[in-house]
């Protein structure tokens, strides 16, 4: 009888030493706001491009959970670099921040900190397969430059370093990334006939017709990038807002997006 009690005793506390061991797992999962910092403060220091820049002030943001979200601010001034949390979702404000990265989920950017990934897979994996690019002082709605001609002078060199000319240039210049090779005399005089034929229908067109352009180039672009930022997670102002200050009409946004939303299920974040 005795033996029986001791094996059930032995037993019962191996059962709670179990149970406790499965506790602790579940605590190590969810790190609070200080323990995320170590980490992030350990794992800056080993991305080299950082390190290069001159000059940099990033709000890195990371969602926990629905409900909870931690913010850090890393800023790189000469040979100092520091990071520190910040009561405030986007840290100093997206006008002020050089980039604003997003991470989804804690686990997201664990990957990143126990792997420092390079400039360019990063540059891959920016929309949304690990991060997203927020807008910010840099960067416009969609990840399109704010003003080429800065980020160029305070990134370019730091780009140059890390990635292939071609997509340096796809970043500063979206419009002039493809470079062509030089074409033939003959080719030259082909695009030259070509060109007149086509000034002679443009002309045509126009004394023949009075009908206005449309503007349906346009309404596609916008229409993309509402889409493209609401499955984001944008909020609706947030997107009119930015697209205003981009120079786009505030009511036609309001239009298009309105169009959009009435088509669209509500989802939750």
């Amino acid at each position: 009888m005795a033996w029986e009690i001791l094996f059930i005793a032995v037993f019962a506390t191996l059962l709670v030493m179990d149970s406790a061991d499965d506790f602790t797992g579940r605590a190590v999962l969810s790190p609070t706001s200080e323990d995320l910092l170590t980490q992030i403060e350990a794992a800056v220091p080993k991305f080299d491009f950082i390190k290069d820049a001159d000059e940099a002030s990033v709000c890195l943001v990371v969602s926990m959970d629905q409900t909870t979200k931690y913010s850090y601010e890393i800023i790189k001034i000469g040979e100092a670099l520091a990071v520190t949390s910040s009561s405030s979702l986007y840290c100093k404000g997206q006008d002020k921040e050089d980039f604003i990265v997003f991470y989804p989920s804690y686990e997201k950017l664990k990957e990143q900190l126990d792997s420092v990934p390079t400039l360019s897979q990063l540059k891959t994996t920016s929309d949304g397969t690990n991060f997203y690019l927020y807008p910010s002082k840099q960067v416009l709605l969609g990840s399109t430059l704010a003003n080429p001609k800065e980020f160029n002078e305070k990134f370019g060199d730091v780009l140059r370093k890390y990635l292939k000319s071609s997509d340096v240039q796809a970043i500063l210049n979206p419009k002039t990334a493809e470079e062509r090779e030089a074409a033939s005399v003959a080719s030259y005089i082909f695009y030259f006939i070509t060109g007149i034929v086509v000034l002679v229908i443009f002309i045509s067109v126009l004394i023949f017709t009075r009908a206005k352009k449309p503007e349906i180039e346009e309404d596609l672009e916008l229409t993309a990038y509402l889409k493209s930022a609401l499955a984001q997670g944008y909020e609706e102002e947030q997107i009119v807002q930015t697209l205003v200050q981009s120079g786009w009409p505030e009511q036609k946004v309001r239009q298009v997006l309105g169009s959009i939303t009435s088509q669209t299920v509500p989802m939750t974040a």
